[in-house]
């Protein structure tokens, strides 16, 4: 399923398409959060919190903040309803997430700097 969603979302972009980089990872991010739970043999609703701590690291990957990576997938996965047994899961999955990026020292992106180039520009 990974390599059909990277795949995917390569031609998307290859031919131009307006496809941004969120939906894909939190796609990726959610699949190898379900393939843990099937490897651990877990039931389904525990499964679905194994797909938000997924969805928790990858947020917190591509966008380095993990505490609304934790929000947003204890929201997202349950339709806008806090799960709040999948909160603590979700808050080590995404710290832990954060800490290895730390420590491979892989550069994330600069929002900010990013948004004040581009006001530079239109001035």
């Amino acid at each position: 399923m990974i390599t059909l969603i990277f795949l995917s979302t390569v031609i998307t972009r290859l031919f131009g398409e307006s496809t941004g980089r969120t939906g894909a990872v939190l796609q990726i991010g959610g699949t190898i959060g379900d393939f843990f739970g099937k490897v651990l043999k877990v039931d389904g609703n525990n499964r679905r919190v194994f797909v938000m701590c997924g969805i928790s690291s990858a947020f917190t990957v591509l966008f380095g903040s993990p505490v609304s990576a934790t929000v947003f997938s204890t929201e997202a996965a349950r339709n806008n309803i806090m799960s709040y047994s999948a909160f603590l899961l979700c808050v080590v999955s995404s710290f832990i997430s954060g800490i290895m990026i730390d420590c491979f020292k892989i550069i994330r992106e600069d929002f900010l700097s990013t948004i004040f180039q581009s006001y530079l520009y239109y001035q």
